[in-house]
């Protein structure tokens, strides 16, 4: 009786929590060139401090940082293409498109250089991509557990070196305007993506943010 009522009301619960609208993004939606990335900016102040999220995360990875970096200067996070609020954007992806849609997203959010570039994991690449682009718009680089291209990461069913996806390909060309979209992953994907990270789990430091995040 017991596993019953628990069963029952974790029903009861699931059919709220989906019955639930999506949360209203935090930040502002911009168009870049036919579909929105989502920009979240706290504070006053130059230089403009970026916040670049690792692969497949979010802008509120960034929630304990942004509120003591606005105290004394403007800082933003985003999302990228597919993720959190940002539209699907063109396909196939290259750090250099990564590069192209956060410089655009800063633009037209009117955040004017000089900027300091925080990348954690992959996002580090993207800062480091992006220095190389616009010396004159980067103060300054910092790499928070920085992806190198040298790093092997599981990967398509196994293990690989990052450096060695991409030899022998050319680099596609920057879209400015979609034409192939990103999609959102299928049952049978979302599957497979559960047996390479697990059972769904809040871990420290997430478990430190506000509920409602």
């Amino acid at each position: 009786m017991k596993r019953f009522l628990l069963f029952a009301y974790l029903m009861g619960l699931i059919q709220i929590l989906c019955a639930q609208t999506n949360p209203a993004a935090p930040g502002r939606l911009i168009d870049i060139g036919g579909y929105h990335l989502h920009i979240d900016i706290r504070g006053k102040g130059r230089p403009v401090v970026v916040l670049i999220a690792g692969s497949e995360a979010f802008s509120l990875d960034w929630a304990l940082v942004m509120p003591k970096v606005s105290q004394f200067t403007t800082v933003c996070s985003y999302d990228r293409p597919g993720l959190a609020w940002s539209d699907p954007g063109p396909l196939p992806g290259s750090f250099d498109q990564d590069v192209y849609e956060l410089h655009s997203l800063l633009e037209k959010a009117g955040l004017a250089p000089p900027y300091i570039l925080v990348g954690h994991s992959i996002g580090g690449i993207i800062a480091r991509f992006f220095e190389r682009k616009y010396p004159d718009e980067t103060k300054g680089l910092v790499l928070v557990d920085a992806t190198s291209e040298d790093t092997k990461l599981f990967i398509n069913g196994k293990i690989q070196r990052l450096r060695l996806l991409s030899q022998g390909r050319a680099i596609p060309p920057v879209k400015k305007r979609p034409d192939t979209l990103t999609k959102i992953p299928s049952g049978k994907e979302l599957e497979e993506i559960q047996k390479m990270v697990g059972q769904p789990k809040t871990e420290s430091p997430f478990d430190k943010l506000p509920i409602e995040q």
